[in-house]
């Protein structure tokens, strides 16, 4: 599974709100007004501009006292497949949409009739953007998307084609256009259609017919929204989230490696190792490493020097420290105290500092001091960046640097189980991930 998260957002249906766990931060949602307010915000939700590719936003009821406002429970992505192989949207997002979809329902945030919520409404709603796709894939994803839809039981509120500055409706607002319907009828493309209610419900009103043209007319090319022009991106910006080219940038800084840091930093790690003295080993030594590295990573303040970085390499050899580190981290998993004493509890406390909700850098200081030391070390500096990557909604790194951590030991557990959890589409902040 590629690059599956859970977002904390808000939308109607003609309206969508997004942050990045942004109410447990204390921020509020990010208001995201209508799909092409979503469409021209997706660069800043995934951190890059989805090139070939199929994204998904599942979005569910929100308050009772706001039934036209929803919350997103699902982003997905992955790489445009072959015509073909169309398919594999389904095997891809069908599990993730089914545990959401019990979520909502077990927890009263789904199903039918809930009170407040207008008919149709009260599921989740599906919003695809297929990005890049020649005609006959762009049929093809388009088919596999419907039944996607229409097997789950899920409302296909919409989806576009997306190709660069400039996107087509296939289905918009839960209305299915002529060309979708047609694919989906098994209708000749020449064949006119009237554009139909009910998403993937069904054709909900298609039929041959004289204004069939007049209606496909009506489903032309739009323009997608200038980025400057929409608040709800002004909003991410201000939250630290950017937008890279691409996918293969992200994959770039997750990946990158300083052969002559990592070496310096393999010297004094080997210097410590030989060392009599215990230096590095004790529990003080440990939480003094962990210390530096916050005021880096935190902070921004006091770069590691190769002595520190192998320090920090022996204290998160040391899977309790290492859990330690990441409860401090992203609390969502366990507390602290769950892991240490009450006294190293209060000591780590009182060194690491809690992560920053608005440094997008901290994640890139962390990611430059895992690509400072040995290959063979940093599985568990990985492991733990992309842990806080998955606690942040940064999908993308969270895979890859986790892929990253069990290409160099391929048996790292903690790496296996946040995998998992990925591929799943589960939030850490779900009680039930704390097993990871």
């Amino acid at each position: 599974m590629d690059d599956i998260t859970e977002t904390e957002t808000t939308a109607k249906p003609t309206t969508c709100e997004s942050t990045r766990r942004g109410e447990e931060a204390g921020e509020g949602p990010v208001l995201l007004s209508g799909t092409e307010h979503l469409l021209a915000a997706l660069p800043h939700v995934l951190g890059y501009h989805p090139r070939r590719s199929v994204v998904l936003v599942a979005t569910a009821p929100g308050a009772r006292d706001a039934p036209h406002r929803r919350h997103a429970v699902l982003t997905a992505r992955v790489d445009l497949p072959p015509g073909e192989d169309a398919d594999v949207v389904l095997q891809a997002f069908a599990g993730p949409l089914a545990r959401v979809a019990r979520e909502q329902a077990g927890a009263g945030g789904g199903g039918a009739g809930r009170a407040g919520v207008p008919e149709g409404l009260d599921g989740l709603l599906l919003h695809v953007f297929v990005h890049d796709a020649p005609p006959q894939v762009a049929d093809a994803v388009a088919c596999a998307v419907w039944t996607l839809a229409s097997a789950g039981g899920h409302g296909l509120h919409d989806l576009l084609l997306v190709e660069g500055e400039r996107y087509l409706p296939l289905v918009a607002d839960g209305v299915a256009g002529g060309r979708i319907l047609r694919l989906v009828l098994g209708l000749d493309p020449a064949d006119e259609v009237v554009a139909g209610t009910g998403g993937a419900g069904g054709a909900g009103g298609a039929s041959r017919g004289a204004d069939g043209t007049a209606a496909d007319s009506a489903w032309g090319w739009r323009p997608v929204p200038v980025p400057a022009d929409v608040p709800g991106v002004a909003d991410l910006v201000l939250r630290g989230r950017s937008a890279l080219p691409g996918r293969d940038d992200v994959v770039a800084g997750v990946r990158r490696h300083d052969p002559d840091a990592a070496a310096q930093t393999g010297s004094a790690l080997d210097a410590l190792r030989r060392g009599t003295d215990g230096s590095g080993r004790t529990r003080q030594h440990q939480l003094s490493a962990l210390a530096c590295l916050s005021r880096w990573v935190v902070d921004g303040e006091d770069e590691p020097d190769p002595a520190q970085r192998a320090r920090v390499v022996l204290a998160l050899s040391d899977r309790t420290l290492r859990d330690a580190l990441l409860a401090r981290w992203l609390p969502e998993l366990f507390s602290v105290e769950e892991v240490l004493s009450a006294e190293d509890a209060r000591d780590l406390r009182r060194s690491v500092r809690a992560w920053p909700a608005r440094d997008a850098g901290a994640l890139d200081r962390l990611l430059g001091v895992a690509a400072a030391v040995p290959r063979p070390v940093a599985a568990p500096l990985l492991t733990v960046a992309g842990v806080v990557a998955w606690g942040q909604g940064e999908g993308t790194v969270a895979n890859e640097t986790v892929d990253l951590a069990l290409e160099i030991d391929p048996g790292y557990r903690m790496a296996l189980l946040v995998q998992a959890a990925l591929e799943r589409g589960i939030p850490p902040w779900r009680r039930g991930a704390k097993a990871a």
